[in-house]
């Protein structure tokens, strides 16, 4: 049977009773599925096909289930590597979408930070922390994650620190009008970066093209490494002095072309290019 559409739900209870009234509610009320019908249970990042044994009648307080087959760790629907976001707390909608397509990307932590050009977005924060858990559940169903992110909570700029063995990459515009800063932050820490450093050392007006910086940002991202880490900054930008700090916390400078992008624009690129360049 192909189980690839069947729908998936992350179970935090019993396999073989669901007494989640959400779920319950989808499985009875939107999917119309009845007994015999089956689904795909996740549970401790493991899959299960279940298959509906009775449902309760009493206002469909439960459903039985039966496990039809258990799936081994998921090995394919994960990135190879744990990926932390450091992120504004955006406005409105903007937020939710980002969460979203973020953990459809793989995203596997967030990190909200207050940044200096950032509006602050604290009211209802704890409301807004089940719709985000919801918002994040929903996504990693659909794209057949076996995890569901976890959201840290918010911290100050000068809280922001790369944990040991853990390779960070910090989002900067208008970098190729800075060019020095990739190279000097990338030679230090990847001396074999080097032969191509030399070719991005020429002068601006001898051409820098956006081929050779990609190449050393293409570089950069794919790095092997079990923990990697992204921080976004504010619709503003990043201050001056945040740059700064950034870069001496071993962040390496990586751009996302010329053009100036919006916060939630950025993220999901930046996101997507760390997944695409880092899997196997």
């Amino acid at each position: 049977m192909n189980t690839k559409r069947i729908q998936r739900f992350f179970l935090s209870g019993s396999l073989e009773k669901l007494e989640d009234q959400e779920q319950i509610n989808q499985i009875v009320k939107v999917l119309r599925l009845r007994e015999g019908d089956r689904i795909i249970g996740i549970k401790e990042e493991r899959e299960f096909l279940l298959e509906i044994s009775q449902i309760s009648t009493s206002k469909i307080s439960s459903i039985d289930c039966k496990i039809v087959s258990q799936c081994e760790k998921s090995k394919g629907k994960e990135l190879d590597f744990n990926l932390r976001v450091f992120l504004p707390l955006l406005k409105g909608e903007k937020l939710d979408w980002v969460l979203q397509k973020c953990t459809e990307l793989g995203v596997q932590e967030f990190q909200f930070v207050e940044f200096e050009n950032a509006v602050k977005e604290n009211k209802n924060i704890e409301h807004k922390t089940k719709r985000w858990h919801k918002i994040l559940t929903e996504a990693a169903e659909q794209s057949e994650r076996v995890k569901i992110p976890v959201i840290h909570e918010t911290i100050a700029f000068s809280k922001v620190r790369l944990r040991d063995q853990e390779i960070g990459f910090a989002f900067l515009e208008r970098l190729e009008e800075q060019h020095p800063l990739i190279l000097n932050k990338s030679e230090k820490l990847y001396p074999e970066i080097q032969p191509l450093n030399d070719a991005l050392k020429l002068p601006l007006e001898r051409g820098l093209g956006g081929n050779l910086m990609r190449q050393s940002t293409n570089f950069l991202l794919s790095q092997n490494a079990r923990n990697k880490a992204a921080i976004f900054g504010p619709e503003g930008g990043f201050s001056e002095a945040e740059k700064e700090i950034i870069l001496s916390k071993n962040f390496l400078p990586i751009s996302l072309g010329k053009r100036i992008l919006r916060s939630e624009t950025a993220i999901i690129h930046g996101v997507g290019l760390i997944g695409f360049l880092g899997e196997e």
